[in-house]
């Protein structure tokens, strides 16, 4: 359901389903997330080059994700989102939230300067 590895002192989650509509769906992925940065880096990118479409739920996971790395010093980037994606975080707004870049390169140089 989701792979992870780091990259330059980044945490890189690869969601490997094409689809995020189901609400247990959403929760599996926040609570591996959640587990991965408990314990190592709270530089999240979360890569969508498998994803084709997600839900309301899991963009207010992402939210959520944001507000509680914000107090860590943490914060979510995103790459590879398809034109679909692009525009569900253009009419949501995630693009004033979250840093969405158009590959992993970009997203990890974003947290490295």
């Amino acid at each position: 359901m989701i792979e992870f590895e780091t990259d330059s002192d980044c945490l890189i989650a690869h969601p490997t389903v094409h689809t995020i509509f189901e609400r247990e769906t959403t929760e599996l992925i926040y609570e591996q997330i959640r587990d991965h940065i408990d314990s190592g880096s709270h530089k999240l990118i979360i890569d969508f080059s498998a994803v084709e479409s997600i839900s309301s739920n899991f963009i207010g996971m992402l939210v959520r994700l944001k507000k509680e790395l914000s107090p860590e010093g943490g914060d979510i980037r995103l790459c590879h989102l398809n034109d679909r994606l692009e525009e569900i975080a253009r009419i949501t707004k995630l693009y004033e939230l979250l840093g969405i870049f158009p590959d992993r390169k970009r997203a990890v140089s974003s947290y490295t300067g």
